[in-house]
């Protein structure tokens, strides 16, 4: 006997048909993929954006690069005291306040623009089945999905009501 298809039901709930599912699915396979692709390079998805953003703004704090990578303090201070072990980062004395600023170092440059490459790759074979609409639909789309689960201003995730599991 087969279980009926009641809405909210955990029984009636297909993963393979359900959006949730096949985006987790689909991130998986992507942070699996540039794992490989980095993994000669010592880095990890993380610690490549930590490299972007210190490219694009040099003189970030550890704390500003926790936020802009949402992960913990504690995660961002594992990946920072990393990149400056392989000589990638350098902190910077505080040009005010006790907050030492990170850029990039001369090596971390060349290591960021090798790591660059080799996600744009994954990122093309990710796309590579979808049209040219497609590909441009879907940043804007993603990003719909996910500010209807964030609250812009403060970051947190979406409250459930008590009653919902």
């Amino acid at each position: 006997m087969s279980p009926k298809n009641t809405a909210g039901s955990a029984e009636s709930l297909d993963l393979r048909n359900q959006s949730i599912y096949a985006l987790w699915q689909a991130e998986h396979a992507m942070r699996l993929a540039i794992d490989t692709a980095l993994d000669d390079l010592a880095i990890s998805l993380p610690q490549f954006g930590t490299l972007t953003w210190l490219s694009q703004e040099p003189g970030l704090s550890t704390a500003d690069l926790a936020r802009l990578n949402r992960v913990s303090p504690q995660n961002m201070g594992m990946a920072v005291t990393r990149l400056l072990s392989l000589g990638y980062i350098e902190r910077t004395p505080p040009r005010r306040g006790r907050v030492a600023e990170l850029r990039l170092s001369d090596k971390g440059t060349q290591v960021l623009t090798t790591a660059q490459g080799r996600v744009s790759q994954v990122q093309e074979q990710m796309l590579s089945t979808l049209s040219a609409a497609e590909r441009e639909a879907l940043p804007g789309i993603l990003a719909r999905c996910r500010k209807s689960l964030v609250q812009e201003r403060s970051g947190k995730i979406l409250q459930f009501d008590e009653g919902d599991n």
